[in-house]
């Protein structure tokens, strides 16, 4: 019914309940094909990645850079040991 005549589940219940048969609309919207989004609008995975892609990498160059450093360990979060079961 979907398919053929376009129609969603408030149309479908409708019928249905003429013919007697009663069920809720969140069941019936579970067995509709889901409609595709356009694919000029919808955002790609590549569009996301790519400005993520390009921060990591200067994020890359700069931690060449300061490899000679020292570690400031004070700035570091601090690890907590388990508690160990006696």
């Amino acid at each position: 019914m979907a398919i053929e005549n376009h129609w969603r589940a408030r149309k479908i219940r409708a019928e249905l309940s003429k013919l007697g048969i009663e069920l809720s609309l969140a069941t019936i919207a579970r067995y509709l094909p889901k409609p595709k989004p356009h694919p000029d609008t919808h955002q790609r995975w590549l569009t996301f990645l790519e400005p993520i892609s390009e921060i990591a990498q200067q994020n890359a160059g700069a931690a060449e850079q300061n490899e000679a450093e020292e570690v400031d360990l004070v700035s570091l979060p601090a690890i907590r040991q388990p508690a160990v079961a006696k």
